[in-house]
This record gives structure tokens, sequence and C-alpha cells, in this order.
């Protein structure tokens, strides 16, 4: 029996392995695929240095070109596929920047529907979580070097994505609505700001 049980406890593992990495493939074949992809979040800031935790909610859709609108608290962040704008009603002040690599995945949530293509995925406990870390040499903007992307396995879809940024402070995105392959509006991507806004172009 013993002799059984060591059989059967590796094949498991590896099956078990194998369900996982298909059922995470899908999710990320689904989000890669979709014309248009809507989600709803909250994005939760911890700092070590205040011992604080901020949170914003926000909305992002995101076009399968790499094209996205994405709002965070009042802020708005708009790609039209050529140039990056940033905007923010507290100051009144409109920060626009070329896209100078063709790469228009550098803000919070836009870089989901690519993940396969800026990633390479470890599954941490297989069907749950699984570490993501960028690969070497890549050149997409301002996204994280390596993620915890945790599955909520029910909907097949993903639950929280947890980060360090730039200031090495942890970040969780909790993804609390997805919407895929929905309809594209051309319009929902055009820039659309205050004439008042003070422009700073980079």
């Amino acid at each position: 029996m013993s002799l059984i049980l060591k059989l059967i406890i590796p094949v498991a593992l590896i099956c078990s392995n194998s369900i996982a990495a298909d059922r995470f493939d899908a999710i990320k074949k689904k989000l890669a695929d979709a014309d248009c992809s809507s989600f709803k979040f909250v994005s939760i800031l911890s700092s070590s240095v205040f011992d604080t935790k901020d949170s914003s909610r926000g909305t992002a859709q995101i076009a399968h070109d790499g094209r996205y609108r994405i709002s965070l608290g009042a802020d708005i962040y708009v790609c039209d596929g050529k140039s990056t704008y940033s905007y923010s009603p507290s100051t009144n002040q409109l920060v626009i920047q070329r896209l100078d690599s063709g790469s228009a995945v550098n803000k919070e949530i836009s870089f989901l529907t690519r993940l396969d293509e800026y990633y390479t995925t470890q599954p941490v406990k297989p069907n749950q979580q699984y570490k993501l870390t960028r690969r070497a040499g890549l050149t997409a903007g301002n996204i994280p070097d390596s993620m915890l992307i945790v599955l909520d396995a029910g909907r097949q879809h993903i639950e929280r994505i947890d980060y360090v940024d730039v200031n090495d402070e942890p970040v969780s995105i909790v993804l609390t609505d997805q919407k895929l392959n929905i309809k594209c509006d051309d319009r929902t991507f055009e820039p659309a700001f205050p004439d008042s806004a003070e422009t700073v172009k980079l």
C-alpha cells in the first residue's frame, strides 16, 4: 500500500499543477483575446513610513490594442494609442507624454490583458496563487517587476494583485467586477479634459 501511495501522490501533484496552470492560462487567454475589457477595482497602498493604508476605488476600460481609460479616485489616465494623458482635478494639471516604444502598458491595471507578453508565471499555490516575474530586458513602462496574483477559482477570475511600487511600498489591487469581450467604444479612449487645465508635455 505504501508503494502505491508513493506512486499516486507525485502523479496527483503533477495533475493538480497542470489543472491549475490550465485554469490560469484560460483566464489569461480570455483577457488577451478580449476586444475590450472593463474592470472595477480597489487600489490599496500600505505605507511603512506612516504606518497607514490608503484605498481608492477605480475603474478601467482596456482595449485589445493597448488603449485604455482608467480612473483612480478623482484622477484620470488615458491612452489613445499615440500618447498617454494623466489628469488630476486637485491641481487641474494635465500631463501628456508621447509613446516612444510602441507600448501603452504603463498605468495601474492596464498590463492585465498582456500578462504572458510581459511576465513569466510560476505557481505558488496551485489553483490559487501565482507569482509573475517581469521578463528580462523588457521595456514596457511603469509596470511591476513582480506580482502575486490570487485567483477567484469559483468565478474563474483574478481576485487580487499584490506588488511593490517604485517606492518599495506594498500595493494590492482588488478586482471587484470584471466584464470581458465587451464592445469597444472609441470615444472612451479620446482625451477630453478641461480647457482650463495646466498642460505639461514630457
